[in-house]
């Protein structure tokens, strides 16, 4: 945990959040994981990242190899960093509903924001 700075406050890197949607159009293509991933980007959070990776195209040189491989196909990885510092992480297989990952996301902001 970060120490009182002489003003009182904790550390003075804000924590980010990164939602992480993994999925294969092709295998998939009607599924409505990147609508729920749209919907949330719509929400606005606060300090809160939404990226859609679509493995089926991994050949696309505008996108980068995920440093991360999920085992189910979509799966949602919530990140929390505090700088370039990994603090938290929650993973989410299978297709889950907007409020579900945003259930998880506020689990690990409380677990992770002092």
């Amino acid at each position: 945990m970060s120490e009182p700075g002489s003003d009182g406050s904790l550390s003075s890197e804000v924590v980010t959040f990164h939602i992480h949607l993994y999925w294969a159009s092709w295998a998939a293509p009607s599924l409505p994981a990147p609508l729920t991933a749209r919907e949330l980007r719509d929400l606005d959070l606060p300090s809160v990242n939404v990226v859609v990776h679509d493995v089926s195209v991994a050949d696309d040189p505008e996108q980068q190899a995920p440093q991360f491989s999920p085992r189910v196909l979509p799966s949602w990885r919530i990140v929390a960093l505090r700088g370039s510092e990994v603090v938290g992480e929650r993973v989410l297989e299978g297709a889950s509903p907007k409020f579900v990952v945003r259930d998880a996301l506020e689990d690990l902001r409380r677990a992770t924001v002092c």
